[in-house]
């Protein structure tokens, strides 16, 4: 993810000189400079700068101060006021400078902090000018401090008792994203080089010991990367471990938070926040016009890592499953609209949508082309804002196509086609097979170039049929008769995926507006803290009292009286999550029509559901976790939750249950030797389809 400013400002319109520009090939001849000094009072969690912005003659400014406290600002000698002020326009009657020394203090925050444990500034720290500007910044800190910000070079002077860090990017930033900078007094850092490109590691001592294996896997992406997208454009990468939950990507440097270090690296967001180096950071986003950085870095970073294991299909399953657990109707949206990720649902939308749309526009474009417009779209937009327009006239370009029909329907509108093929019936013809049938979309009217698999005896024959209606008939001549038609069996296209294909997993349960929870009929105790955790965790709301009579958990937040009736959210609102029955009170429409959470192996619920043989292997574990398909409804699933009677871990269990929570797309969840084993449970790939052939002509 890259960082977004979001801001409000003081207009001030000013006549000053055009700068002189730095001698760097790839930097436009006419951008601004804006020259930045700060210092700090760590102890107050303060910082002290002063801003110096020189800009085009007759250049309109867009200053944003908001949290930061003026003390001053002088344009050609003269104060100006800008605190309270708005829309306020100055002329000068000669050229100048504007000049603009501040402070503010930054204690806890997710995107400013000052304090003992480090310097994290990454939202509006400094006024804050509208447009492009080259920065240029120096930092001043305490001895032993070390800092980091966007720089192809870094040196630091002795001043007094502080170090002065200097920081040289001569390349032109956006404003929606600005500067950055963090530093910390207890970074241990360890540098190599890639072709030129100097990587360095700052991490902190506990985890200093992974500096060779970050900077090594580096230098792998690096290499895999400039493969498909061109050249590193910068001459420094540094990967910078965060206190904080992290994964965010600015020029020439990535945060990744401490818990990342403790996954496989594969597993961290290294290699997608790499990728962000050339979509977000070397070409900026116009946000106004539809965040389109996201969806191309998901693609070449997450799902190019699963294709290159074989597994593209199953990367582009979960953006499919996860689409249609998380999208409901009234939250879907263009693309056109997406800014940032606020929610699973915009997140879906933003990141996964436009992933598949990226890999349905290679399937249009073919792999040469498609791979040559992205490098093009990359070499001509570099350093400037760009949109779903610019793609679209890149790869118009370069395939010699006009696409209109393909951005319109993917990018400005919203909808997600549902297929089926129908009505299939053959005859023969000579001694071959003339195979009719019918294809269907339902909840779109787009066009869908559908591939088609014909199976006959293990052979497979694939053919492409361009679908423009609700519903279309067809026709192919094949050399035998196909015992089973698959339609779209690499879910190369962006569908609703059908039941049979969609895997029974967390993240359906918790999304799903319907749901309940079954008690046990025995062992009620056991599942106490299981329910709070569903309340907390699940996203479906259910306008219904609990009916458990069980206590609140020890330590929890809210007193029964609070939590009872539901609980309270960040904004005050009080929401009531699962709607829990005895198994007496379910009859089987309620069963039908929701999603169940059945809590203990020996529920009546699960022989009700089940029978008796589907649930015998508890893995010896204290925490089990079964979700599978609704028999009685497969669209929806039914998670069966076991607890071992084991009294001394029970406190493992409640932390692992919450912890599953993490890892949605999962269809089994059990504790081993303390660690939870995931398991997906596999399905039908792709729409499949036995046709019945006895009234062959």
């Amino acid at each position: 993810m890259i960082k977004k400013l979001v801001f409000t400002g003081i207009i001030i319109s000013v006549f000053i000189f055009a700068s002189s520009t730095r001698a760097e090939e790839s930097r436009p001849a006419s951008l601004p400079e804006y020259n930045l000094s700060v210092s700090f009072d760590i102890a107050a969690s303060k910082i002290f700068g002063k801003a110096q912005i020189r800009v085009t003659a007759g250049k309109e400014l867009i200053i944003h101060t908001e949290e930061l406290k003026i003390i001053e600002a002088i344009a050609d000698g003269k104060k100006i006021e800008l605190a309270g002020k708005e829309d306020e326009k100055i002329v000068l009657q000669k050229n100048g400078i504007v000049e603009i020394v501040y402070e503010a203090e930054f204690k806890q925050s997710s995107v400013n902090m000052i304090d003992k444990k480090g310097i994290t500034l990454r939202g509006t720290w400094y006024p804050l000018v509208e447009g492009m500007f080259v920065y240029s910044l120096k930092a001043a800190l305490p001895e032993g401090h070390i800092a980091v910000s966007e720089a192809n070079k870094i040196t630091k002077s002795k001043k007094g008792d502080l170090v002065e860090f200097t920081f040289d990017f001569p390349y032109p930033l956006n404003d929606e994203d600005g500067i950055s900078l963090i530093a910390s007094k207890n970074f241990v850092v360890s540098k190599d080089s890639y072709y030129g490109i100097e990587i360095a590691a700052y991490l902190f001592p506990e985890e200093a010991h992974f500096a060779k294996t970050i900077i090594e896997h580096t230098k792998r992406y690096l290499k895999t990367y400039e493969k498909l997208l061109g050249r590193y454009p910068y001459k420094r990468l540094s990967i910078v471990e965060h206190f904080q939950q992290a994964g965010y990507s600015m020029p020439t440097y990535i945060f990744l938070g401490r818990e990342d270090f403790k996954l496989p690296i594969e597993k961290t967001p290294l290699g997608h926040e790499i990728v962000h180096q050339w979509f977000g950071n070397y070409v900026y986003t116009d946000y106004d016009k539809g965040n389109w950085n996201e969806g191309l870095t998901i693609y070449f970073a997450d799902h190019a890592y699963d294709e290159q294991q074989g597994k593209g299909w199953k990367c582009r399953r979960r953006i499919l499953s996860n689409y249609k657990s998380y999208v409901k109707a009234a939250r879907e949206f263009p693309l056109r609209d997406f800014t940032e990720r606020y929610d699973l649902a915009s997140r879906s939308i933003g990141y996964g949508k436009a992933a598949m749309v990226i890999h349905m526009l290679r399937k249009v474009a073919g792999d040469d082309l498609f791979y040559a417009a992205v490098r093009d779209f990359i070499r001509e937009n570099k350093f400037r804002v760009a949109s779903w327009d610019d793609i679209k006239k890149t790869f118009e370009k370069k395939t010699g196509k006009d696409l209109s029909w393909f951005f319109d329907q993917w990018i400005n509108k919203k909808g997600t086609p549902r297929l089926s093929i129908e009505g299939v019936r053959a005859t023969r013809s000579q001694e071959k097979f003339s195979v009719d049938f019918d294809l269907a979309q339902q909840g779109a009217d787009f066009q869908l170039p559908v591939p088609v698999a014909f199976y006959s005896r293990g052979k497979k024959t694939t053919r492409i049929f361009t679908l423009g209606k609700d519903r279309q008939s067809f026709n192919v001549i094949l050399p035998e008769l196909p015992d089973e038609i698959v339609l779209d069996e690499n879910l190369d296209l962006f569908r609703l995926l059908t039941p049979e294909e969609d895997p029974p997993t967390l993240a359906r349960l918790a999304s799903d507006e319907k749901k309940l929870v079954v008690l046990p009929s025995e062992r009620k105790g056991l599942y106490r803290e299981v329910i709070d955790i569903f309340e907390e965790k699940g996203e479906g709301i259910k306008p219904a009292y609990m009916t458990s009579g069980y206590p609140p958990r020890k330590g929890h937040a809210e007193n029964e009286k609070q939590r009872r009736p539901g609980f309270l959210t960040k904004n005050g609102e009080r929401k009531k999550r699962f709607f829990s029955k005895e198994m007496t009170e379910i009859n089987d429409e309620a069963m039908k029509v929701s999603s169940l959470v059945v809590l203990g192996m020996d529920n009546p619920a699960i022989n009700k559901l089940f029978g008796k043989t589907e649930f015998t292997k508890d893995h010896g574990s204290l925490l089990r976790v079964d979700i599978k398909k609704n028999p009685l409804n497969p669209e929806k699933v039914v998670a069966v939750v076991n607890i071992s009677d084991n009294t001394s871990g029970r406190q493992k269990t409640a932390a692992a249950f919450e912890q599953i929570f993490e890892y949605p797309f999962y269809s089994m969840y059990y504790l081993k030797d303390g660690q939870i084993i995931k398991e997906l449970k596999e399905t039908q790939r792709g729409i499949r389809i036995k046709p019945d052939y006895r009234k062959l002509n």
